[in-house]
């Protein structure tokens, strides 16, 4: 009986170490990947031309900015603005 014991954890011992070099060996590797591409395949960032350029002492640039954002997400990129008017409303 106690060579079962001592065969079962020898398995185990042996399973969990393979498992935890497996593991080390795919963090590793792709860490690896991953600093090789961003060394010689650097990420291009594209400037959003959908957001106007607006001047900054404008007060109402966080909410138009937000207006635009809100539309381009809810219609996943196919609406644009293209005017924004104030309705005034009557209590």
């Amino acid at each position: 009986m106690a060579e079962n014991y001592q065969t079962a954890f020898m398995l185990l011992a042996v399973g969990m170490i393979t498992v935890f070099v497996i593991l080390l060996l795919i963090v590793l590797a792709s860490k690896l990947m991953i600093s090789v591409i961003n060394r010689y395949f650097p990420a291009v960032i594209v400037p959003d031309k959908r957001i106007p350029d607006l001047p900054a002492d404008k007060p109402d640039v966080a909410m138009i900015t937000a207006i635009i954002t809100a539309v381009d997400i809810l219609t996943n990129g196919r609406g644009h603005v293209e005017k924004i008017d104030k309705i005034e409303q009557k209590i």
